[in-house]
């Protein structure tokens, strides 16, 4: 299977990074929210996600 150019994958990503951002906050609270837990979720790693902001 051929992986999505990394073009098409930053919408769905940045997407993913907010709603499980929005999620965790639901969860545990704003004060909890951190990066780590962020890209623990979406098996990425946590400074990766300032690729896609």
């Amino acid at each position: 299977m051929v992986r999505p150019t990394l073009k098409k994958q930053i919408p769905h990503l940045q997407e993913s990074i907010k709603e499980t951002a929005w999620k965790q906050i639901a969860e545990l609270g704003a004060s909890a929210l951190s990066l780590r837990a962020i890209a623990r979720e979406l098996k990425i790693t946590a400074p990766a996600i300032y690729n896609y902001f």
